[in-house]
């Protein structure tokens, strides 16, 4: 009787060991391996990102210094309404037609749908700024007055310029002679680096 008591006593404190230490302790060792495996990832995912960077970092100093001209100028740094003025104006002029006005919109800032708002830390990349910019664009809103021929190769500039150029809208009034009033919007893009908050 002694014995059977002793043996249902072990069984029961058997028991509470099992739920009370081991199913605890499993559930925690789950836990911890899914967060080695969720830290694994992220570390994969930051050397391919890493790779990535340097590839960018050799093609970008691999360029001539013609190549970082003609980049930085299909897209500058910031944008500079008074001189995109003057390069229109100018388009213009070579295309004889008339300015009648231009008028200069506000600036805007676009989202960016891949930028990331993660600081580099300095001991990674020699810097503490945020890898994060954004895009932004200014539009330009022309009347001219001149031949439709000379407004089509007016266009075609101002589609092979080496800065970018948007065209985004184009109307017109006709005259009874063959001067014709364009009116129309262009928007021209920049890149603008995020301050950190």
């Amino acid at each position: 009787m002694a014995q059977t008591i002793t043996q249902i006593l072990l069984l029961i404190i058997s028991g509470i060991t099992v739920f009370t230490i081991i199913v605890p302790m499993f559930k925690t060792m789950g836990e911890t391996q899914k967060e080695t495996d969720e830290y694994s990832l992220a570390i994969e995912s930051a050397f391919a990102t890493n790779e990535r960077l340097n590839s960018l970092v050799a093609k970008t100093e691999s360029l001539s210094q013609q190549e970082r001209y003609r980049l930085n100028r299909l897209i500058p740094p910031t944008i500079d309404p008074i001189r995109t003025a003057y390069d229109l104006e100018v388009l213009i002029e070579k295309h004889r037609l008339f300015l009648i006005s231009i008028n200069v919109l506000d600036e805007e800032i676009m989202e960016d749908p891949v930028a990331t708002s993660n600081v580099i830390s300095e001991d990674e990349f020699g810097s503490a700024d945020q890898v994060v910019g954004s895009i932004g664009h200014q539009e330009f809103e022309l009347a001219v007055a001149g031949t439709y021929d000379q407004f089509k190769s007016l266009l075609a500039d101002v589609e092979s310029s080496a800065q970018l150029f948007e065209v985004q809208s184009v109307d017109f009034q006709s005259t009874d002679s063959d001067i014709i009033q364009f009116n129309m919007i262009i928007r021209t893009f920049g890149l603008f680096p995020n301050t950190p908050n």
